[in-house]
């Protein structure tokens, strides 16, 4: 598949800082950077957007060494692609004003993490880039930080009983 050159995630986290700087740019000539107040509650602290800048090549940087190995291969890019989607995913029903599914999305996701490896890297960065233009990267790795841990466990869980089940069944 695709050699993963060791300096590409340097280049990669590079890239994205650049296309989040431009993108805030963007927004603070077109009426200033967005703050999001956690849990959508005005009573609560609000993050700047502009947290980005720090938070997206540090991030894409750090998960990128993780996925490496796997994004050499079509696992990776696919685990990827799928965070991407369902991250960009729940950000449109959240900007459409759908809220009511939010919540059976996150449910939705767990499930699928108890049969799929969703909290590996790769899957963690496409998800969070997926949200980071409605919600900012701050937000979307404390969401992806809190769904990442219940999955593993769910995941790891999940197998661990398995494997009990089955060797308790031969003795």
């Amino acid at each position: 598949m695709v050699k993963f050159h060791p300096s590409g995630r340097l280049l990669a986290a590079a890239g994205l800082g650049v296309a989040n700087a431009a993108l805030l740019a963007w927004r603070a000539a077109h009426g200033g950077i967005p703050r999001h107040h956690l849990l959508h509650r005005a009573d609560l602290p609000a993050i700047s957007t502009a947290w980005d800048l720090l938070v997206v090549p540090v991030l894409a940087w750090f998960l990128l060494g993780r996925a490496r190995a796997r994004l050499e291969g079509a696992s990776g890019w696919f685990g990827f692609s799928m965070g991407l989607l369902v991250g960009a995913g729940f950000a449109l029903l959240f900007q459409l004003g759908h809220l009511e599914p939010l919540p059976w999305v996150l449910l939705a996701i767990l499930a699928v993490g108890i049969v799929a490896p969703i909290h590996r890297a790769e899957c963690v960065l496409g998800f969070v880039l997926g949200m980071t233009f409605t919600f900012g990267a701050v937000l979307s790795s404390a969401v992806a930080g809190v769904l990442t841990g219940l999955s593993a466990l769910l995941y790891k869980g999940a197998r661990w009983l398995w494997r009990e089940v089955r060797g308790g069944a031969g003795r």
